[in-house]
């Protein structure tokens, strides 16, 4: 009866807005655990396909832990990035040898649809960007060659879209730090089948872990009872 308890309060959590919790500070963050988040692949597929949700924190991230630049530069890396919500994307079919056949950007692009959806399950497609400020440009021009070297032939193939994050009427959609899911629907085309990508948030790299009073384990951002021994989490 007890474990029933349990399950039945995290899932009613679930429901709620996410309690308020401290935020990490940039030089803190993760940046390979925040990958990690935001960064899925759909399946069950007969091919390959990958998205990468690169917010605009992880850009902020990496500036603050990068020594080299200068605080105006590591502020002009960061906030180039806050009018966008930008995915990498791959896509390959596999053949019945193993061989892969990579989708181009036209391609992709054309059977892509990303949309938001907020804490009141209120549902928002997000539109291309077809002006992007030249310093995300330029940053995307050197994080292709990079990801090729990492990855070989799948890091070349990855394509970078761009979307506005704010309505019409100037307010921002997706935020990592609030309750809501960010929808990627990867759609089925002859040779490959697809598939729809979730990233819930908020996003749990982005804050100082709650522990439980308790049982002394750290907890997810989104959850408001410990897992473990069901007490409440600090707000």
């Amino acid at each position: 009866m007890k474990k029933l308890t349990i399950l039945f309060a995290i899932l009613a959590c679930s429901a709620v807005l996410a309690p308020g919790a401290e935020k990490k500070d940039f030089a803190k963050i993760d940046t390979d655990a925040l990958t990690n988040e935001t960064q899925k692949s759909a399946e069950p597929t007969d091919g390959m396909n990958i998205v990468w949700w690169v917010p605009s924190e992880f850009w902020k991230a990496s500036a603050a832990q990068d020594k080299t630049l200068t605080p105006d530069e590591r502020k002009q890396l960061g906030e180039a990035f806050d009018p966008y919500v930008v995915l990498a994307i791959v896509r390959t079919d596999i053949n019945s040898l193993g061989a892969f056949r990579f989708h181009n950007k036209v391609s992709v692009q054309r059977d892509l649809r990303v949309t938001y959806v907020d804490a009141k399950g209120v549902e928002k497609a997000l539109a291309h960007s077809d002006k992007v400020n030249v310093s995300v440009k330029n940053i995307f021009g050197f994080m292709r060659p990079m990801l090729g070297g990492a990855m070989g032939e799948m890091g070349k193939n990855f394509h970078f879209f761009v979307f506005r994050n704010s309505d019409s009427k100037g307010k921002q959609i997706v935020s990592p730090y609030l309750k809501g899911t960010l929808v990627v629907e990867l759609k089925k085309t002859p040779r490959e089948a697809g598939g729809i990508i979730r990233f819930e948030c908020p996003l749990n790299s982005l804050h100082v872990p709650r522990e439980c009073a308790k049982c002394r384990k750290k907890a997810h951002i989104s959850w408001n009872f410990c897992p473990w021994c069901g007490l409440a989490l600090p707000k």
